[in-house]
């Protein structure tokens, strides 16, 4: 089976992710969970509502971001809003939708059509779908796929501030994703739960230590690439921010570069150490070029 013999529960004011590689069982999980399709067995009670005897009751608490994006090609981000507002039965209203749409990042796109929009303003659009209607249960599948490093973390900010007064359930197939965003994590393999409980319960039981990604300014770094080339600013950027890690933590390692993102590792046990490293980011992030790290 797709999925086999799930049993969770989640929390209001949490953020519940599931994590695990393609064909793990994520979205079938959440077609379950919101009805699209019957489970062969079992049940989900959805604030107190049975998804298999009481579907429609269950889904009015429901905002649904699906894995690929449902939208209307000729249709624009603020009619988009606005119709599914008032599906949620809320009368559309100018500022709420503009604000909504600001805070997504679709600010300037207000009258773009979708089929204009890029692959991650696609996403950012499904995403304040969801979040039409203030939902008491957000269901999430992959949000952020297909969006850039900052739009991305731009978003996980957002389900931050959005987490309290509701059940967030997030699919994803990135670490960093559920490390940094979710309450607790739930791992699944060929359709079966494998472990559960806190990123850190999970680092100190199966990890291999503690993951620092930094985004860098993106005007800093074209400038130091402008300046030295290529090879200058991998040398100004990531070795200076190596070395600085370092002095804090001698056995930081580097995971992994690309153009704007850099992943480092810290040791498990290190733990004590990790405010002197922040602190000592703070005082560097302009000299740096460091725009977000996490």
């Amino acid at each position: 089976p797709a999925v086999d013999h799930l049993n969770l529960s989640m929390y209001e004011d949490e953020l519940f992710c599931l994590l695990g590689h393609n064909g793990a069982g994520k979205t079938t999980t959440i077609s379950c969970l919101t009805g699209l399709f019957p489970p062969t067995s079992g049940d989900c009670y959805i604030y107190g509502n049975s998804i298999v005897k009481e579907t429609n009751a269950a889904r009015q608490s429901m905002g649904i971001c699906p894995q690929h994006n449902v939208l209307f090609d000729r249709l624009t981000v603020t009619e988009h809003l606005r119709f599914f507002q008032k599906i949620k039965g809320i009368r559309p209203n100018k500022d709420h939708v503009k604000e909504t749409a600001r805070e997504i990042g679709l600010g300037e796109y207000l009258g773009t059509t979708s089929s204009a929009l890029s692959g991650g303003n696609k996403r950012k659009l499904s995403l304040a779908i969801a979040l039409c209607g203030d939902p008491r249960f957000l269901l999430l599948d992959e949000p952020t796929s297909g969006m850039d490093v900052h739009s991305r973390r731009k978003c996980w900010e957002l389900l931050r501030r959005k987490r309290k007064g509701r059940v967030t359930l997030l699919t994803t197939h990135f670490m960093d994703e559920a490390e940094l965003l979710s309450d607790r994590i739930g791992v699944m393999k060929e359709g079966k739960l494998q472990c559960c409980g806190s990123p850190i319960f999970l680092k100190n039981r199966f990890g291999l230590g503690y993951n620092l990604t930094v985004v860098l300014d993106e005007k800093k770094t074209l400038d130091e690439t402008n300046e030295a080339g290529e090879l200058g600013k991998d040398i100004a950027v990531k070795e200076r921010i190596l070395a600085l890690l370092r002095e804090q933590l001698p056995d930081t390692t580097l995971v992994r570069q690309t153009v704007r993102e850099i992943t480092f590792r810290f040791p498990q046990g290190s733990e004590d150490s990790f405010p002197d490293v922040f602190d000592a980011l703070e005082a560097n992030r302009d000299s740096l070029g460091i725009g977000a790290y996490g």
